[in-house]
């Protein structure tokens, strides 16, 4: 990925509990982000049976060692 999403800035927009402008370019690079990974992740698992969660790790602030995250995952708006 050539820009580094951060994070930090993105959560500082929506975590806020207030209305907050979805276009935002730090927000829409985000989730286009979240989107593309989760397909990535998706397509190795339906077409080689590969479940890289190394994909998943570069999404999620904590995840475990003993992990099952099934097909056809998805980040939701």
């Amino acid at each position: 990925m050539p820009n580094k999403i951060d994070a930090k800035r993105v959560q500082a927009i929506t975590n806020t509990g207030q209305a907050y402008d979805d276009v935002d370019p730090l927000v829409e690079a985000a989730r286009n982000h979240a989107i593309k990974e989760c397909r990535r992740y998706n397509f190795l698992v339906n077409s080689q049976n590969k479940y890289d969660y190394s994909i998943l790790k570069g999404l999620f602030n904590k995840m475990g060692e003993e992990n099952y995250i099934e097909p056809n995952f998805n980040f939701m708006d």
